[in-house]
């Protein structure tokens, strides 16, 4: 919660709504509440304010990563349904298909 309430949100509303409803997607049928573990990426970084940030890579490739890794994790959890991932996680389909193919992510993920 306190994550929640701390960030920033450049986004406004609409990302924190992006936030909450991704993170929906990936609580299991157990769970009760949301956990740092469906947060997005970038909320563990500030989570985990003991870790130093390394600078042995540039914001652009630790950002490409990040997203790459976010779309990975969401395609898994629709099976690979690009239609349904894109909804999820509040993206048009065609420009969730334009993510993909620019961060090499394959297809059968």
């Amino acid at each position: 919660m306190r994550q929640l309430l701390d960030h920033d949100y450049p986004g406004n509303v609409r990302e924190l709504e992006h936030v909450i409803e991704g993170a929906m997607n990936f609580i299991d049928d157990e769970d009760v509440c949301l956990r740092q573990e469906h947060l997005p990426n970038y909320f563990a970084v500030v989570a985990d304010r003991s870790e130093s940030v390394t600078t042995s890579q540039t914001f652009h490739d630790y950002m490409y990563e990040q997203e790459r890794q976010y779309l990975q994790r969401a395609l898994q959890e629709h099976h690979g349904n690009i239609s349904q991932t894109a909804k999820s996680i509040g993206m048009s389909r065609q420009t969730l298909q334009y993510r993909i193919k620019k961060l090499n992510i394959k297809e059968d993920t």
